[in-house]
């Protein structure tokens, strides 16, 4: 649950609210949450119309963290384990 209310205050923050910040036109929010049967679970889907992913900045945070998606994993994993991005 932690990582699902990150991923939609992330979300907004990073898509929306930091772009309006720094006067940048920034479109009506909108997000969308999928709940996927997977086995046994539920998979949450987060997804959105904001800025996007800085890649350069993901990349060098992985790597300033050690960061190694493993079996299972994508780069953007590292957001979950990253306080500061």
């Amino acid at each position: 649950m932690k990582c699902f209310l990150h991923a939609v205050a992330n979300s907004m923050d990073h898509g929306f609210i930091r772009p309006a910040g720094r006067n940048e036109k920034v479109r009506p929010a909108l997000i969308r949450i999928e709940a996927l049967p997977r086995g046994s679970g539920v998979e949450l889907k987060v997804t959105d119309n904001g800025a996007g992913i800085n890649w350069s900045v993901l990349r060098k945070k992985a790597a300033e963290n050690g960061f190694v998606p493993g079996p299972g994993q994508t780069l953007t994993d590292v957001l979950f384990l990253v306080e500061s991005l």
